[in-house]
């Protein structure tokens, strides 16, 4: 694929860090992300319903594309499942789809997700699914989540994606543990226990989508993508210290305990022989 050959050059030029680029290099690499991003947005509107909104000031109607709020949702058109049944158009869709996952354009990514688990949960349905292709899919979206892990959002969604893929192929396909084990710190006990909280139907405790999706997140934990800043964070680890002295403060007692005997302090507000005489007149 054209677009596939002009990213890997991209990505070439991008390790080689070469801050004083030629022009023509710059201008090949913007033309590069805008005609991914119109072909990738070409793709949308060819697999998915529109629907037409009709404007308030009468120049026209809008056509837009139907994003349901759950994913899970998310079908394709008539043209859509059309086109993943043609052999000679269903290939270069997916490695396509797939590939703008790692291709260091966050705003391609992101949308490809979206993308991704609709066109793979018709081929998936249409049984077209073979194991090669099942590992394919997966291994792109860990590789997606190395690429742009220190994304927030994108990683959610690269997170999700890569859970429903999990998810939906793992009982068809076994051979998915095989590429979890290729990550760091990731043994077959782990995956085994993740494997009971999400495949599991008979499972009395019911897990959420984000119980799962945190599950997911730390099996592949030390692949996801860090930023610069983080990558070399050296961790704080608190020992256990003792504890220091405490001043311990003094409960105040009450000042009939401190001083038991009378402190002539109801004297000082009772009238006696020794006052002033317009007072004693007074009270009389």
């Amino acid at each position: 694929m054209i677009l596939s050959t002009k990213w890997q050059l991209i990505i070439q030029r991008t390790s080689e860090e070469d801050d004083n680029k030629e022009s023509q290099e710059v201008v090949d690499d913007h033309l590069t992300r805008q005609l991914t991003k119109e072909y990738l947005d070409l793709l949308v509107n060819v697999t998915h319903d529109r629907k037409t909104v009709e404007s308030s000031d009468d120049i026209g109607d809008e056509e837009v594309i139907q994003t349901p709020a759950n994913p899970r949702e998310e079908t394709l058109s008539l043209l859509g499942q059309m086109c993943l049944k043609n052999e000679s158009i269903y290939p270069s869709l997916l490695m396509f789809v797939y590939s703008c996952l790692s291709w260091s354009d966050t705003s391609v990514a992101n949308r490809a997700t979206g993308l991704c688990y609709s066109t793979l949960k018709q081929f998936h349905a249409d049984q077209n699914i073979t194991n090669d292709l099942a590992l394919y899919f997966f291994r792109s979206v860990l590789k997606g989540l190395h690429t742009h892990g220190q994304h927030e959002e994108l990683q959610s969604s690269l997170l999700l994606l890569g859970l429903q893929t999990y998810e939906l192929l793992r009982p068809q396909y076994p051979e998915l543990t095989q590429v979890l084990l290729q990550v760091p710190n990731c043994t077959e006990d782990l995956i085994q226990g993740f494997d009971v909280k999400l495949l599991q139907p008979n499972n009395q405790k019911q897990f959420n989508e984000k119980k799962k999706k945190d599950a997911f997140k730390k099996l592949v934990a030390d692949i996801i993508g860090k930023s610069i800043g983080q990558m070399f964070k050296r961790e704080i680890h608190y020992r256990d210290l003792p504890t220091l002295f405490t001043v311990s403060r003094k409960k105040h007692l009450p000042l009939d305990s401190v001083e038991p005997h009378n402190m002539g302090l109801c004297d000082l507000f009772t009238p006696s022989n020794g006052a002033p005489t317009f007072i004693n007149q007074e009270l009389d």
